[in-house]
């Protein structure tokens, strides 16, 4: 049964807020803070926007290309456990962005698109768990925009927490930030382990 909670914690995490926070810093420094607000609420009017349309559009993709849902329940819980598994490594995941595509875009005079918008925030992992909590037997106008709903609470969550960024991790510290990262990379986990078994229940028919 859909749960608004579940979804919310779900996408929240699977955003990475904490894995996101330090590359912000880094890719802000020497910006204004009217620059770093910009830039974050760009970042995440783009992220936002990607997640709404796959999570309206996701399932029509799926039967246009005959791919079915079972397959892509398991495909996309392991491309999901394989991010919770870096998290709780305290590493970012290279399905967010590979260490050469962050250093070419450090070169870049707008960073809010790429790679803040997509693919650190709406990557492969996330695009994949909006539209896995809003296909199969669930789905429904209620479901999708109780999903819509979870994705701007979490990019207004984490619009704040990039805002603030320098005063969170400056409190935090690098110890705290892979602290929370460890803690959410052990829900992304758990999370992605369902998806898995759903998927394989769905192929077995069971």
């Amino acid at each position: 049964m859909f749960s608004f909670g579940k979804a919310f914690i779900s996408i929240l995490t699977i955003m990475g807020p904490f894995t996101v926070i330090p590359v912000f810093i880094s890719m802000t420094e020497g910006m204004s803070q009217i620059q770093r607000r910009r830039t974050a609420r760009k970042a995440m009017f783009v992220s936002a926007s990607i997640l709404i349309v796959s999570t309206i559009v996701g399932e029509t993709l799926f039967d246009a290309l005959g791919i079915s849902l079972s397959s892509f329940r398991i495909a996309g819980g392991i491309l999901v456990l394989i991010m919770g598994i870096n998290m709780l490594h305290a590493k970012r995941s290279g399905t967010r962005a590979t260490q050469e595509e962050l250093n070419e875009a450090m070169e870049k005079n707008d960073v809010s698109v790429f790679p803040l918008g997509t693919p650190l925030i709406a990557g492969p992992g996330s695009i994949s768990t909006v539209i896995l909590l809003s296909t199969g037997s669930n789905r429904g106008l209620l479901v999708v925009s109780m999903i819509v709903a979870a994705i701007i609470i979490s990019s207004l969550i984490i619009y704040y927490l990039l805002r603030y960024s320098h005063l969170i991790y400056k409190a935090m510290g690098h110890t705290g930030m892979n602290i929370m990262m460890r803690l959410m990379g052990l829900l992304l986990s758990a999370m992605a382990v369902e998806f898995i078994i759903d998927g394989i229940k769905q192929s077995l028919n069971l």
